[in-house]
């Protein structure tokens, strides 16, 4: 079947010479230029046709280069916008729309260079459209400003600089906290107990709706927010701790206007002196990210010295560490270029500091009991002091976290987000690992088990960033660690409730059994993490492998519940076919039988139609009151027939469907015998087509 499409390019006559000189130059050229356009070649050989199109000159190219501008591959649509270059005040709408919106940044630099090439007003207005596209990525804008001030200096000159408003939303919600917290505090001075609460909601309307309204016509970057908004929370917090300090037991009016004035002493500089203050929003963010460290360090370390009746003294400590972590970080934050994964590594090694300090005071200090048998509460008084130890570690931990974190992003400064992430999960599969193990040995205690736990966090993480870029986990590692993760966590659940119900025990939270559980789920976790990079293999693949051992699982599940068989031989019968079936499943992906993802999963996908069908027509003939499991056991046969002949199929009528092409370089799906569309390029007397065919 063939439909013509609506794309002739007729022959044109050139008066006084000969018709057939004049029709012959222009229309191979421009059939040329369609055949490979619109061949159904390859990206190359359509980007060729697209150039020859341009080079043509003739108008009759326009519109199938415009309709080359949406093409699916990006070197398709950039040699269309260079061709349509050569057609000025036909071509300049397109070429502007890509500059503006074309998700590919290689796309829209072509597209500025064309525009430079017509040299036209608008095309000028249009590049300084994407020099002030926030959206746009920054190289893309950087090229785009260059290009203006170089071809269109004249424009440059009279042209007002942009207003930046990238901090603005930020400005708003920070005018809005001040500004609430400035007229509560006001209203804490009067004596009606409403004044604070109608202040602080006033004031957030207020300062929050200045905020919007002076942003408009004044702009706010996000380096200036971010450093307004820091100076402003760090005076606020040194005037509250100052009003906390006037006496052991200070009035909340002398506390909330020193926050007032501090709040005022922070926010007044900044505003005033911000085009003065040269720091990025990194900056700010590094030097708040310092305070913070050391806030949480003092105050973690306090939480082990004996606590006393005046906390004040332990206040001014806190205090004093937080400023000079601000006066430290604000000094060195110009001389720190992190990555975009040195920006993560901060509060990520803060979290898991924190996690880690928990474990080794823990594993340090033994936990007291209170003894509530007689009324004696004898121990609490310990209890308190090693919970109090317990938090220490915590923030303790934080802190000189947050502080290596600063570091290990100073030292690698290329430093990706999914070295985070690979970081985080080997330390936190470390973390299950140590406490398992440690939880299974002879010496069972918390105090080792918080120190298996302590030291696998750390060894966990350590080799996660010092196995780098090997250890870099991409979105296949990601889906292969969940997968080894699940399962593991499968058999950490299932052979303890084995061993339980084979012994006749009832499993407790504190049964030394449920260390298999941790175990279980951080060896699995850590052998689907070290899949990707020691092995290459991709998530499909171990999904398909891991779904032969799901298989497995059904079948001795069912086989189990028609058999009536006790609890204990089901999930012994259920450990040892899903693991079975797992290993299976690996064999088959393996680069020994190289079975295809897809085959298994249409293995799979004839199973469920088997076990479906034989269960509907189980349950439409069976009697309800009939004895046995006629149910289960047609869903037994239905899926053991459906998983044959899914295989017989995969293997056979389908494996157009799930095998690669013999040709290398094309990147399409080939489905065998079954008839794809495909445009072809046809000819006639005085001019040229294209038609759609089946093949």
């Amino acid at each position: 079947m063939i439909w013509l499409v609506a794309l002739l390019v007729a022959a044109g006559e050139v008066p006084g010479e000969p018709a057939a000189s004049t029709a012959t130059a222009p229309n191979e050229s421009l059939l040329g230029g369609l055949l490979e356009l619109y061949g159904a070649g390859s990206a190359e050989e359509r980007a060729r046709g697209a150039a020859a199109l341009g080079a043509t000159g003739d108008e009759r190219a326009v519109a199938p280069l415009v309709h080359a501008t949406r093409d699916a591959d990006s070197r398709v649509r950039a040699a269309a916008i260079s061709a349509l270059a050569h057609f000025a005040a036909e071509a300049e709408p397109t070429i502007a729309a890509v500059a503006l919106s074309d998700d590919n940044a290689d796309v829209r630099l072509t597209a500025i260079e064309a525009l430079v090439e017509l040299g036209t007003a608008s095309a000028a207005r249009t590049i300084a459209r994407v020099v002030d596209d926030v959206a746009a990525p920054e190289h893309v804008r950087n090229a785009a400003a260059d290009r203006l001030r170089e071809r269109f200096p004249n424009f440059v000159r009279e042209r007002p600089p942009p207003l930046d408003e990238s901090g603005r939303w930020l400005g708003v919600l920070g005018g809005a906290a001040f500004g609430g917290y400035t007229l509560g505090a006001v209203g804490n001075l009067g004596q009606s107990d409403s004044a604070p609460v109608i202040g602080a909601l006033g004031g957030a309307l207020i300062g929050g709706g200045a905020a919007f309204l002076l942003t408009h016509s004044v702009g706010l970057p996000i380096a200036q927010a971010t450093t307004i908004s820091s100076a402003g929370l760090w005076g606020l917090w040194t005037g509250l701790a100052a009003g906390a300090l006037t006496s052991a037991h200070p009035d909340s009016r002398v506390v909330t206007s020193l926050g007032l004035a501090g709040e005022l002493a922070g926010l007044v500089p900044a505003i005033v002196y911000r085009n003065e203050l040269h720091f990025t929003a990194g900056d700010a963010l590094t030097a708040d990210a310092a305070g913070l460290a050391a806030t949480s360090a003092a105050a973690g370390a306090l939480q082990f010295l004996q606590p006393r009746d005046d906390s004040r003294a332990g206040l001014a400590v806190i205090l004093g560490a937080g400023l000079a972590g601000v006066a430290v970080g604000t000094a060195l934050a110009p001389e720190l270029h992190f990555s975009s994964g040195g920006g993560l590594a901060i509060p990520e090694l803060a979290l898991l500091g924190g996690l880690f300090g928990v474990e080794a005071v823990t594993a340090v200090v033994p936990p007291p009991k209170c003894n509530f048998a007689d009324f004696t509460f004898a121990g609490c008084e310990a209890q308190n002091h090693f919970d109090r130890a317990r938090w220490g570690g915590f923030w303790l931990g934080g802190g000189l976290g947050a502080i290596g974190g600063g570091a290990l992003a100073a030292a690698y400064a290329t430093l990706h987000p999914a070295d985070d992430l690979s970081l985080g999960i080997g330390a936190l599969l470390g973390l299950a690992i140590g406490g398992g193990a440690a939880r299974l040995s002879a010496a069972k205690s918390d105090q080792l088990d918080a120190g298996g736990a302590a030291a696998g966090l750390f060894l966990g993480g350590a080799a996660a960033v010092l196995g780098q870029p090997e250890t870099r986990i991409t979105g296949h590692g990601v889906a292969l660690t969940a997968l080894g993760a699940g399962w593991g966590l499968w058999n950490g659940l299932a052979i303890p409730a084995y061993l339980d119900a084979h012994h006749g025990q009832s499993s407790s939270p504190a049964d030394p059994n449920h260390a298999i559980l941790r175990l279980g789920l951080g060896l699995g976790g850590l052998a689907g993490f070290a899949l990707a990079p020691a092995a290459g293999v991709r998530a499909s693949t171990g999904a398909a492998a891991t779904s032969v051992g799901a298989w497995g699982l059904w079948i001795a599940g069912f086989a189990s519940a028609v058999n009536d068989a006790p609890t204990d031989t089901m999930l012994l019968s259920l450990l040892i076919a899903g693991d079975a079936g797992l290993g299976l499943g690996a064999l088959l992906v393996s680069p020994a039988l190289d079975v295809p993802p897809a085959a298994l999963g249409l293995v799979g996908l004839y199973g469920a139609g088997g076990a479906t069908l034989s269960a509907l027509g189980a349950a439409l003939l069976a009697s309800s009151n009939g004895g046995g499991h006629p149910i289960g056991a047609a869903t037994l046969v239905g899926t053991g027939v459906g998983l044959a002949v899914g295989a017989i199929g995969a293997a056979t009528w389908h494996r157009g469907l799930v095998m690669a092409p013999p040709v290398e370089s094309s990147r399409e799906t080939f489905f065998e015998r079954i008839p794809t569309p495909a445009l072809t390029p046809i000819t006639f007397d005085h001019g040229a087509g294209l038609a759609l065919t089946w093949r």
